[in-house]
């Protein structure tokens, strides 16, 4: 059974991890960029159901998962960084389309579940986070020890300090940005899809 101490260790780690700038966070603020901060809880949401996955895998052994799938964590690791810099390079195409159109939805970002996919494959092709949940967090939380309460328990932890941290981010980027003398949408479609794009080169290089 998780003591207190194991569970501040483990909030800790992931705030920490969550807070390091990344692909994540990236995301997050091209979302809350360009949409505001709804479209950006869903990418959020997406953000921590991948960490959601990763301890599901983690407390099934993912360790020994990693080892014989390893060429799906590469693929899943490319595919998601491919779709990161699709969606980036098509809001960009859409910015520069006339009002009428945009008006119509065209864009492939027009909806939360789109949001929510990009955070998705975020964390699931995130290096960062394989390495975490595949070494780092076995160490904190003594897997075989377990039991229901606990992994509820480890579950609240990750939606609120990873979630937290997010949200944090993505207030911040809201408050900059109203601050901002540069307001108009084109300039926010042009951060929003350099911060996406950003985010898929990052997580190919890391592959």
């Amino acid at each position: 059974m998780m003591d207190l101490l194991s569970s501040l260790t483990l909030a800790v780690a992931m705030i920490t991890l969550a807070a390091i700038p990344g692909p994540g966070i990236f995301v997050v603020l091209s979302q809350t960029t360009k949409y505001g901060l709804a479209r950006g809880s869903c990418c959020i949401a997406g953000i921590f159901f991948g960490d959601y996955i990763y301890i599901a895998l983690a407390l099934a052994g993912l360790t020994a998962l990693s080892s014989t799938m390893g060429q799906l964590f590469v693929v899943i690791q490319y595919a998601g960084a491919a779709y990161l810099i699709f969606l980036g390079l098509s809001l960009l195409r859409h910015s520069k389309e006339p009002e009428t159109n945009k008006k119509q939805g065209k864009s492939v970002l027009n909806g939360p579940l789109q949001a929510f996919a990009a955070g998705l494959l975020t964390t699931l092709s995130n290096p960062k986070a394989i390495l975490f949940y595949a070494s780092l967090f076995p160490s904190l939380v003594q897997l075989d020890r377990l039991n229901t309460i606990d992994i509820a328990i480890i579950y609240a932890i990750t939606t609120l300090c990873v979630g937290g941290v997010m949200l944090s981010y993505a207030s911040a980027s809201l408050y900059l940005n109203s601050r901002s003398l540069a307001r108009s949408s084109n300039w926010q479609a042009y951060l929003a899809s350099a911060l996406m794009v950003g985010a898929g080169i990052y997580l190919l290089v890391r592959s």
